[in-house]
């Protein structure tokens, strides 16, 4: 077994996650705007964790156990990782 390919395969599936859970962040974010009166609230308790929960934590939790695994994701992995977290916010200021 091909320990670098999982790696990169993993790599990939993360940014996928993120992006996902992002967009449906930042939407969940955009339907907040319009409906909710207190927006920075809805923000903050409502939507934030749930995307550190679900969106961050199985990305991050993967770069550990790499870690763990004495087979770190090199700086590509986790450029693409960061550019992957950065877009849905960027989509956001954009639309919002």
């Amino acid at each position: 077994m091909n320990l670098n390919a999982w790696k990169q395969f993993g790599v990939i599936c993360s940014g996928i996650w993120l992006l996902l859970s992002g967009l449906v962040t930042a939407w969940k974010a955009i339907e907040a705007l319009f409906t909710e009166d207190y927006v920075f609230y809805a923000l903050l308790v409502k939507i934030l964790p749930v995307y550190i929960l679900f969106g961050l934590g199985p990305v991050i939790g993967f770069a550990v156990l790499m870690n763990r695994l004495g087979h770190p994701l090199g700086r590509v992995g986790l450029m693409c990782l960061e550019i992957c977290a950065a877009i849905p916010f960027l989509w956001f200021l954009l639309l919002g």
